[in-house]
């Protein structure tokens, strides 16, 4: 399990195009900045794309995104489901992965502060961490 990790993107929105691909609109880097808080954010979404070892022998996989520790988005998936979907097995550094995932899509999202947000997933009892989204006031 130790070379399971979790792929995270930050985005304004996700959309479906034929061919079975996603459009990422409104990518953000390492930060989100706003004028001022509180703040009602429209819409956010965070793409958690959680890679495991092909062989793997674990069984479920919980994806959790959390503002300042607190869960807002949760979603749980059977990794054999996973492993009979349409998405192919991965190969990243001449390993095999077999890869879940997840969108988590938060609308609105009120911000009475600045925040982090972050990607986790739970496999089997076992946390994998994923990207951090720092919500902060502009200069």
């Amino acid at each position: 399990m130790n070379s399971a990790f979790l792929e995270t993107i930050y985005c304004d929105d996700v959309r479906s195009e034929v061919g079975h691909k996603l459009s990422y609109m409104g990518v953000y880097g390492s930060n989100f900045l706003v004028g001022n808080f509180p703040v009602a954010i429209p819409k956010i979404c965070a793409v958690m794309l959680l890679h495991l070892p092909e062989q793997t022998t674990a069984r479920t996989a919980t994806f959790s995104l959390l503002c300042n520790e607190r869960e807002i988005g949760r979603a749980m998936g059977s990794i054999d489901e996973a492993r009979q979907s349409a998405m192919p097995l991965r190969e990243v550094g001449g390993k095999r992965y077999l890869a879940m995932r997840f969108i988590a899509q938060v609308s609105p999202l009120q911000l009475d502060e600045p925040c982090r947000l972050v990607a986790r997933a739970d496999v089997d009892g076992v946390e994998v961490m994923g990207g951090t989204l720092l919500v902060e006031r502009t200069a």
